[in-house]
């Protein structure tokens, strides 16, 4: 944390647990991190620096159960084309709000 998204401070952090997900890949990529924060204002802390690895080889996101990360995947479609037309569109959880109004779409 404290080398690539240049957070400072790292020792004041208080995580509660952290480990690797998945098997060990033949390819050399890494398995991704898992990391349970004891406090929101820490996770929103480091959520914030998310941007600072943005075209690199790391990345920052929420982990979701399968059932939301499928409901946001069918949303996506929906996000992309309001972007297009110009919108103001935006994923929260498991809604999509479009210029501020929920989308009400079929799921």
């Amino acid at each position: 944390m404290e080398k690539e998204l240049r957070v400072e401070y790292v020792e004041d952090i208080s995580n509660e647990r952290a480990h690797r997900v998945g098997k060990l890949r033949s390819d050399g990529k890494a398995r991704p991190i898992i990391a349970k924060f004891s406090f929101f204002k820490d996770k929103n802390y480091v959520f914030s620096k998310a941007p600072t690895v943005a075209g690199t080889n790391f990345g920052v996101s929420p982990d979701f159960p399968k059932e939301i990360v499928d409901i946001r995947k069918s949303l996506l479609p929906h996000l992309r084309a309001a972007t297009k037309r110009g919108c103001t569109a935006k994923l929260v959880y498991d809604k999509l709000y479009i210029d501020s109004q929920l989308f009400q779409g079929s799921r």
